[in-house]
Order: C-alpha cells, then sequence, then structure tokens
C-alpha cells in the first residue's frame, strides 16, 4: 500500500495497514533543525537520503517519519515588499507606532498586502518573519495603501501559468515515485488574513459597526483563494487545503456566531468547489477549535488538523464526537510533551493520541504545530512510537 492508498483509505474512514504520519514542519532556526545537522544528518545512509526534483530535499522529514509533503500556489504572487517607513511616509509619531515600541530597527518592518505588519528578525542565523499587528486599522488607511502599492485583486498580482506549471510537476514527480510522499496543498486563509490586517481590536469594531466592509474584504479573500484552488484542481491536486487559525489557549479568536456570519458561507463555497472536482479538503487551525467544529463539519470539512493539546484540545473527546464526520490530524503534543519531556514522556503521549484516534480510520498521526525547540531523543522516540503501535489493527 502506498501512501496515496494510505491517504484515501482514511479520509474514507476505513483503516489502512499504517497510520500516516503529517507535521506541520519543521523550522530550520529552531534547536532541533541546528541539533539535527550537526548530530545525526552526516550518519543518514544513501537508501534513507530523499530529494525529490521540483520539490527538494527532504531528508530531515523522511527521517521524521513524515509521509506528506507540503505544496500549493500561492494566493499572490509579485506584491512588493512594502517598508512600513514608506507606508507611513516616516511619520514616527503616526499611531501605529504604538504598536512597535519594542522593535529597535524600523526598517526590518513590513506592511503586507492584507495590512499585517510583520518584523523580520534572525534566529541561529536563519532569517524568520514575526507577526507584530495590523496596520488597517482604518478603512481609509486600506485604500490609501492600496492606492499607493497596488491593489491585491489586480490580474498582476494572481498567480498563472507559471504557478499551475510548477505545482504539476511537483504532483507529477510524487507520482512517477509511487508517491513516496503525498502533497497536501494549501493556498489562502479568511479569518486570519483580515485580523491579521486589521489587527484584532479593530476586526472586533469592523464586524459591530461595518458588516458590509468586513463582507467586502472576505469576499476579496475568497475571490484570491478560489483561483489558486482551481488552478490546483486543474493541476490534479486530490488533498487541498486552507490555513486559518480560530483559536488561542482554551478559546477561540472569534465568537462561533461571527465565523458563522462572516466566514462560513464563504467556506462553505470552497469546499464546495474541491468536492465538485472530486478532492478531500484540510484546514490547518491552532488554538482551540472544538467549538467551531459542528459548523466545519456542516460546511463539508473533510479534515482539520493540529489538536492543539497545549491549546485544550483533547483528542479522545474530538474523536468520539465527531470521528465519524471528520478526519483528525495531529494531536502529539509538541508544546509542553515534545519540547521538554523526556522519550519517555513522549511514547506515552504518541500511545495516548494513536488509542483514542486510530480505530476506524480517519486519523493521521503528526505533531500538533512545527518541530521548533525539540530535543533530538524526543524526535526519534516520537517517530519509533508511531512505526511499533501505528499499525491496524490499533492493539494499544
Amino acid at each position: 500500500m502506498n501512501n496515496r492508498e494510505r491517504l484515501l483509505k482514511t479520509l474514507q474512514h476505513e483503516e489502512p495497514d499504517r497510520v500516516l504520519v503529517h507535521h506541520r514542519g519543521i523550522l530550520e532556526n529552531g534547536t532541533f533543525y541546528q541539533d539535527w545537522m550537526r548530530t545525526v544528518a552526516d550518519t543518514i545512509p544513501d537508501d534513507q537520503v530523499v530529494i525529490l526534483p521540483e520539490i527538494g530535499d527532504l531528508t530531515i522529514d523522511h527521517w521524521c517519519g513524515q509521509d506528506t509533503v507540503y505544496g500549493g500556489i500561492p494566493t499572490r504572487v509579485g506584491y512588493p515588499a512594502v517598508k512600513l517607513l514608506d507606508a507611513i511616509d516616516n511619520d514616527t509619531s503616526h499611531p501605529i507606532m504604538a504598536a512597535l515600541k519594542h522593535v529597535h530597527d524600523l526598517s526590518r518592518v513590513f506592511v503586507g498586502a492584507n495590512g499585517s505588519i510583520h518584523e523580520h528578525r534572525t534566529h541561529n542565523g536563519i532569517g524568520y518573519s514575526w507577526y507584530i499587528d495590523g496596520f488597517f486599522r482604518k478603512e481609509e488607511e486600506r485604500e490609501r495603501f492600496h492606492e499607493r502599492f497596488g491593489d491585491p485583486a489586480d490580474e498582476r498580482f494572481s498567480p498563472g501559468e507559471k504557478q499551475f506549471d510548477a505545482f504539476r510537476r511537483q504532483l507529477k514527480v510524487l507520482e512517477e515515485r509511487d508517491f513516496v510522499k503525498v502533497m497536501i496543498a494549501e493556498s489562502g486563509s479568511f479569518w486570519e488574513a483580515f485580523f491579521e490586517g486589521t489587527g484584532l481590536g479593530a476586526a472586533c469594531h469592523f464586524m459591530r459597526k461595518k458588516p458590509a466592509l468586513v463582507r467586502r474584504i472576505i469576499d476579496d479573500l475568497f475571490k484570491a483563494t478560489e483561483h489558486a484552488w482551481k488552478l490546483m484542481l486543474d493541476a490534479g491536486a486530490e488533498f487541498i487545503g486552507i490555513a486559518d487559525d480560530l483559536g488561542q489557549k482554551g478559546r477561540g479568536l472569534l465568537a462561533v456566531e461571527q465565523w458563522r456570519e462572516y466566514i462560513k458561507p464563504k467556506f462553505s463555497q470552497l469546499m464546495n468547489l474541491a468536492h465538485k472536482r472530486g478532492a478531500f479538503t484540510e484546514m490547518h487551525s491552532c488554538g482551540f477549535i472544538e467549538d467551531f467544529l459542528p459548523d466545519l463539519v456542516d460546511a463539508g470539512l473533510d479534515a482539520i488538523q493540529s489538536l492543539e493539546p497545549a491549546a485544550g484540545v483533547d483528542i479522545a473527546r474530538v474523536k468520539e464526537r465527531h470521528g465519524d464526520e471528520m478526519t483528525f490530524i495531529g494531536g502529539f503534543d509538541s508544546t509542553n510533551t515534545m519540547s521538554f519531556g523526556t522519550p519517555a514522556d513522549v511514547v506515552a503521549d504518541v500511545k495516548k493520541c494513536l488509542k483514542a484516534a486510530m480505530p476506524g480510520g480517519g486519523y493521521i498521526a503528526g505533531t500538533s504545530h512545527r518541530i521548533i525547540d525539540v530535543p533530538v531523543a524526543n524526535v526519534r522516540a516520537m517517530v519509533d512510537a508511531v512505526r511499533e503501535y501505528g499499525r491496524y489493527p490499533c492493539t494499544l
């Protein structure tokens, strides 16, 4: 059984020969990656080196037991990197400066097409981007920014033939290699792109006072995501998703009623688009998302990834309530157990998740989020535990 066959069986709530494994990713600036490169990389035998044309070096992912690879087509291409100082015309008395008191070098701060403010930093010599706040706190600020730097809805910023061809080549490589990895294609977000652009405070204000504006923004985000999804589906994507954080620790980032009012109609359209083309759908969301699951199921979502225990998500509870309706991905505690526990703690956590979610299919094992500052020994313990206990029928 290859990984594509395992994935399809899992999504159809049937039991394959073993669980698939999917982690959210590995950050190169984290201590795990740095330690692995220093202590493990040179010991990898040739038959465990996985380098795929059009995709890249997946050796560390393979060592971590991962059966999947991320790919996709972005919702926008070529939008300029706008420095915050340019956006505010070097006016350091601008109201947004209150949110940037901790930033020592404003030349490293940029504003994205949706208004999200990010600071570019380095850690362990590797660059990364850190979200700070939203720039579009006023409707006029959004309009002025897009007039100056470009409307992201313009066709010139839309993905096209180049992106389509690159993604199709990736799918072809996986097919030619009998799905040594299976593709999870992601593109777009609705709520997250909206609130990151405005900041949470302004997002709440707009939802109360300017519902028409919120719907217009969500519609623009939907159109961009829909276009990218159509390209991916045309290229042959079978498992397609969206990353849209709905939760925080112990609660949602917005009320379910607000998601239902503003996001669900467009979200449902996106799910229907994929289903009409014979594809399955997936969503990544950090935080406590249990309250949203009934509506996500109703909207047509096939699989949810993260299941963050540090935020209060209980994998046994969600499996009991929605196991016949949805596939669950993740659940291993990458925040606490994997980062600060012992290898024995990790094995116990893996066994707990497998026991709760494996029976009957509908479960893809993996960390609840990226593997960042985790001891190499703990990752090895996780991989070995999944190999030992992740075979069907589940005997835990």
